[in-house]
């Protein structure tokens, strides 16, 4: 996956005093978390479900047969630990955070395929010869996350991005 390129800009904006954007870009793993705005504790939420995310991919994803079910159930968890930390800790109840992720995997012809979860109102979007096309649709339930698979010709360039 060497001939991936990847960058990450965040900007704080005009209304929040804190940024509670997150991202992670990890060989095959792309995600941003963007921490809900005005919610107590949304960089917490947002670092936490990074974490959750990066722990599982690393763990799983040398053996895994099932890449959606993998994202689904890491979403899930990241999910489950966010509310139990909120509910611990009673100065992040409330706490929460959007999730998009981007996992390049090769099948067994080699042919690269990346894989999109998604909750909440952050986007990807695919860049395909000089044409942004987005992926992602808001998803406000945090009973499921939405996977894709996108099959690439010749090279996919995609963008997550926070609102």
């Amino acid at each position: 996956m060497s001939d991936l390129k990847y960058g990450f800009q965040s900007d704080i904006g005009k209304l929040r005093e804190n940024n509670e954007d997150g991202y992670l870009a990890s060989g095959e793993l792309f995600a941003v978390a963007d921490g809900m705005g005005g919610q107590v504790g949304g960089e917490v939420a947002s670092r936490l479900a990074l974490e959750t995310l990066a722990e599982d991919m690393s763990r799983e994803l040398p053996r895994v047969k099932n890449l959606t079910a993998l994202l689904k159930k890491s979403f899930s968890r990241a999910n489950r630990l966010i509310l139990e930390k909120s509910l611990k800790e009673t100065n992040l109840r409330g706490m929460g955070t959007t999730l998009t992720a981007l996992v390049v995997s090769e099948n067994k012809t080699e042919e690269k395929m990346a894989y999109v979860a998604h909750i909440g109102d952050s986007r990807a979007y695919l860049l395909r010869t000089g044409k942004f096309t987005q992926l992602t649709e808001m998803l406000g339930s945090t009973d499921s996350c939405d996977v894709m698979l996108v099959r690439p010709r010749l090279r996919l360039i995609a963008v997550l991005w926070p609102l």
